[in-house]
């Protein structure tokens, strides 16, 4: 009797190897599969579609060494396309610890001297997310930057920093719009703010201001800082800055302007109104915002592109500034 208990003993523990080897184990042709795993699944509907997908054998061999190997608290979410037919649990198991695969991206390229309207039609284009979606978002006042963008700032203009991106397919306008400010910030935080007081200026906010309209009127980086010098030394004067970059971003596009648009009724207006426009005109890039804060040392009061590629030439008196707007190329 008692040598048939041994017997039937050693029958059930060499039978469970066999099966556990053979539950466990793998065999036969391996085609490339994906299994979605959705929000709050357990590990045994994990195993069952391990099992529908032909990727293990048995769940029950699944769930009992996910539970061994640690997996007690379910698995990540998400698209797997890392696993096989007919693959060893222990295998499987490695691969989902790996996490699921990262969902298909898109690159978006938002140059420089971009302004609100512009990145929504960007994004449109390479996300759909439609730029009125875009538009409202940006001009919600729902988003802030400290130091740099106040909190209830009408609009974001100014702070979606100009730089290549990689979005998932499925990213929200929020999510896009706080990537690119994130980005702004990382970007201004390497730069030195403290001689705002020196350059007769209150805030952050203004500094970016002036940054925009840098980068709307510098074509060519030597231009830059002088440019910025005019800005500041007209401020001081008192003098209407007269940017024409003001007035395109008040009609709404970049097209050159008008002598009738000059008389345009906008705050916008830096031809009708002394001080700076009431906000950021486009998205500086690095080049602006360091030429924003460290302009030229000179006494420019006026600048004008003189030639057929774009370049600047500067002038401390009208009569210097007439004298180059007359001889002045027609291209």
């Amino acid at each position: 009797m008692l040598l048939a208990l041994i017997l039937v003993i050693v029958l059930l523990v060499v039978g469970g190897g066999l099966y556990w080897q053979w539950a466990s184990g793998a065999s036969g042709p391996r085609t490339k599969v994906t299994v979605v795993i959705p929000p709050g699944a357990s590990g045994a509907h994990v195993a069952e579609l391990l099992k529908e997908k032909g990727v293990i054998r048995s769940p029950l061999a699944f769930k009992l060494l996910a539970r061994f190997r640690g997996f007690g608290h379910g698995f990540q979410a998400g698209e797997y396309t890392n696993l096989t037919t007919n693959m060893k649990v222990s295998d499987v198991l490695a691969r989902l610890k790996q996490g699921p695969a990262s969902p298909p991206s898109t690159s978006v390229l938002f140059p420089e001297g971009f302004r609100v309207t512009q990145f929504g039609v960007r994004v449109q284009q390479k996300l759909g997310i439609a730029a009125r979606v875009f538009d409202q978002a940006a001009t919600s006042g729902r988003f802030s930057l400290p130091p740099y963008l106040p909190a209830h700032s009408p609009t974001v203009e100014g702070f979606l920093f100009p730089d290549t991106y990689e979005f998932f397919k499925d990213a929200s306008v929020d999510a896009v719009i706080i990537r690119l400010l994130a980005q702004f910030k990382k970007e201004a935080n390497g730069l030195d703010w403290t001689n705002l007081r020196r350059l007769g200026l209150s805030s952050p906010y203004q500094v970016v201001i002036v940054a925009s309209l840098i980068e709307r009127e510098a074509r060519f980086e030597q231009d830059r800082s002088r440019i910025a010098a005019v800005i500041y030394n007209r401020l001081r004067r008192g003098m209407p800055l007269e940017v024409d970059a003001t007035i395109q971003y008040a009609k709404g596009n970049w097209a050159p302007i008008t002598s009738q648009d000059k008389n345009l009724s906008s705050p916008y207006n830096t031809y009708l109104h002394t001080g700076l426009p009431p906000s950021p005109i486009a998205s500086p890039g690095l080049a602006s915002l360091k030429a924003a804060l460290a302009p030229a040392r000179a006494n420019y009061l006026y600048y004008v592109v003189t030639d057929c590629q774009g370049h600047s030439s500067f002038a401390t008196t009208y009569q210097q500034f007439l004298h180059l707007v007359a001889s002045r190329p027609s291209c």
